[in-house]
């Protein structure tokens, strides 16, 4: 995909929205397909204003239809902008819609909040943000807006959050005060589609922070510039299952990250990963580098535990460089791989059909913090798998970074 292609695939995206596909998923028999947790993956589903079942048209309409937990329909006029900032939305059982399609983005809801002590990180590390959702959430044709837009003018690259100078203690304070997070899908059977989720710092979506969610569904989406360094996510999984289909990840440090837990597990389908990042794209931790994890690899929280099931197939994956920029904290200047998975995961990290720019899978993917006493592969993995993958892939001149 060259430069001039990545606004007419999203516009793509949500120009298709406009046209609707009846039923809430469409079969999917491809590699892998046997792990996914629905066994398909979302269809294009239109809601026109006549669809609706109310039109919100204030912050406060929007508040009360939102929490209403019995399946309605809420229109969001497409020239509307509904400020948060001070507040937060929760969305329970209840489909929040407008209009983005390849002529208008769509509603914004958006927050000026930043910071600790902010409704944007409300309950911290594993929080609220701007929007919960509950089960049955659906959330579709809106832009989701942060407080920092203002990054996506840098010179070099779009969205880059970079540590301010100063002791580690006085960077993470200087951190701190900007922290936010737009989306928290904390409930089952979730759905953001065509919509997009921006300007966040930490997190643009994150699962399952308070407890294991299943069926969280991202698609038809654009979300990016989420790159605070050290932290910086477009979609980041702690526990519970997590599919991305056909949407656009980009400007993040991490586009896909996880808590490393033996119940975090994400799927991404068809979909591309941008050029821009400020460490590598595809991401698991381990259990042990943020918390106490066990010692007894039986254990769901052994600590070299790096996730349950990654699934990457037929995706468009952008980046391999890190920006010669300040303050970038991982290998500034330099190459980096597409994936790094910290640890074992317990059933496996997938990398199939893809195309990629790395020339190899030397290049394309690295494993660490695996115990000596396991038995490695060819390529050194152990339960990492790739097949089917086209390296060495030009993107055409995507790759313009300093």
């Amino acid at each position: 995909m060259n430069p001039t292609t990545r606004r007419q695939f999203l516009t793509g995206l949500a120009g298709a929205a406009v046209v609707g596909v009846a039923g809430c998923t469409v079969e999917y028999n491809g590699p892998g397909a046997g792990r996914l947790p629905s066994g398909g993956v979302p269809a294009l589903q239109d809601i026109q204003p006549g669809d609706a079942d109310v039109q919100a048209d204030t912050v406060e309409q929007l508040k009360h239809h939102a929490s209403q937990n019995d399946g309605r329909v809420v229109w969001l006029p497409s020239e509307n902008l509904y400020d948060f900032s001070g507040t937060t939305l929760t969305v329970t059982d209840v489909t929040i819609a407008s209009g983005r399609s390849s002529s208008t983005g769509g509603a914004t809801i958006l927050t000026e909040d930043e910071g600790t002590s902010s409704p944007a990180w409300a309950g911290g590390s594993n929080g609220t943000g701007l929007i919960r959702m509950e089960d049955n959430a659906r959330i579709t044709g809106v832009e989701i807006r942060g407080p920092h837009t203002s990054v996506t003018e840098h010179q070099a690259i779009p969205g880059y959050f970079p540590f301010a100078p100063g002791s580690e203690a006085e960077r993470e304070r200087w951190r701190e005060a900007r922290f936010a997070r737009g989306i928290h899908i904390q409930g089952d059977n979730c759905r953001v589609d065509n919509s997009e989720v921006w300007a966040f710092s930490v997190q643009g979506i994150a699962v399952g922070g308070e407890g294991a969610v299943s069926n969280a569904i991202v698609a038809y989406s654009h979300v990016h510039n989420t790159m605070m360094t050290s932290y910086g996510y477009c979609v980041d999984i702690r526990h519970g299952d997590v599919t991305v289909y056909k949407s656009y990840l980009d400007a993040a440090r991490h586009a896909m990250c996880g808590s490393g837990h033996a119940d975090a597990n994400y799927y991404v389908l068809e979909s591309t990963i941008g050029p821009w990042t400020s460490s590598h794209p595809l991401d698991m931790h381990r259990v042990g580098e943020n918390e106490s994890g066990s010692s007894d690899p039986s254990d769901s929280n052994w600590e070299q535990r790096a996730g349950g099931t990654m699934l990457v197939r037929g995706s468009d994956i952008l980046a391999k460089r890190v920006p010669d920029l300040p303050f970038i904290n991982h290998n500034q200047g330099g190459g980096t791989p597409h994936a790094r998975i910290r640890g074992v995961p317990l059933d496996g990290f997938y990398f199939e059909d893809n195309r990629c720019s790395h020339p190899g899978i030397g290049a394309g993917i690295e494993q660490s913090g695996v115990p000596s006493r396991y038995t490695r592969d060819e390529h050194g993995f152990v339960n990492i798998y790739s097949s089917g993958n086209q390296w060495a892939n030009p993107f055409e001149a995507v790759q313009q970074i300093p």
